[in-house]
């Protein structure tokens, strides 16, 4: 049987790194006195050190760069869609070749 994945909100997160970075606890004794991975815990407190308070922003509350991310594929899909309705699939110019496929050598005597 499949573990349920278990979600933290931001302040555990954050309290969680606390306890190392405050507190003087280790790592490995940090994550098991809250009963987390520690590896986990390793990676909340680098996020937490290079986002600062941006710092996990829970579900549907993206960063800038990732909402930016997330505009510019939405863009490039209606774009794409556009391109299909007024040039079909099946009737798009194949590229030329702009050089041949073999190479010949001539020699001038």
């Amino acid at each position: 049987m499949k573990p349920t994945r278990t979600r933290h909100t931001p302040e555990f997160k954050k309290e969680a790194v606390a306890l190392v970075t405050e507190k003087g606890h280790g790592y490995s004794e940090a994550a098991a006195l809250l009963h987390i991975n520690v590896g986990m815990l390793r990676r909340w407190a680098k996020e937490l050190q290079l986002n600062g308070e941006q710092a996990f922003p829970g579900k549907g509350h993206q960063s800038a760069e990732l909402e930016e991310v997330a505009r510019l594929k939405r863009e490039l899909r209606r774009a794409q869609m556009e391109i299909d309705i007024l040039i079909p699939r099946g009737h798009k110019k194949k590229p030329q070749r702009t050089s041949p496929g073999k190479h010949c050598e001539v020699r001038i005597h």
